[in-house]
């Protein structure tokens, strides 16, 4: 019984009192500084790289003079790839959903709502949305 309790505290530093409270402490003290080596950016907003054409068109919304400009930009995850949904701003009309290369993927929406049939799964299927842009000025 002795033993095992010798062995007990032995294990947790009792007779090392100076040599295992000071390491005891620079352990503490070095678990509360920030590490060097860890990434800081996991704390930082996420940005979103967008392909050129995405941005030059976002600014042709921005700055043009269009009657119904779509209402947002979307980025979603599909069929394992980003795709950027352009949304119809006004009136059953379709929105144009592209993936990173401006290549037009499908159109979603319409009178019908099923869009022109390419991607009948896109909206059962997509994933991570991030709003890209969005409208900020009134129709006309």
């Amino acid at each position: 019984m002795t033993s095992h309790i010798l062995m007990l505290l032995l294990a947790t530093g009792v007779f090392f009192n100076h040599t295992s409270s000071r390491s005891r402490n620079s352990l503490q003290e070095a678990a509360k500084k920030p590490d060097s080596k860890q990434d800081s950016r996991k704390d930082r907003p996420k940005t979103v790289r967008l392909p050129k054409w995405l941005k030059q068109l976002i600014h042709e919304l921005e700055v043009g003079n269009n009657e119904n400009p779509p209402e947002r930009v979307i980025r979603y995850k599909y069929r394992k790839e980003f795709v950027y949904l352009i949304e119809a701003g006004c009136c059953d009309q379709f929105s144009r959903l592209y993936d990173t290369n401006h290549k037009l993927v499908c159109l979603t929406g319409g009178f019908t709502g099923g869009g022109d049939g390419k991607c009948p799964d896109f909206f059962t299927e997509r994933k991570d949305k991030k709003i890209i842009w969005e409208q900020k000025r009134e129709r006309r």
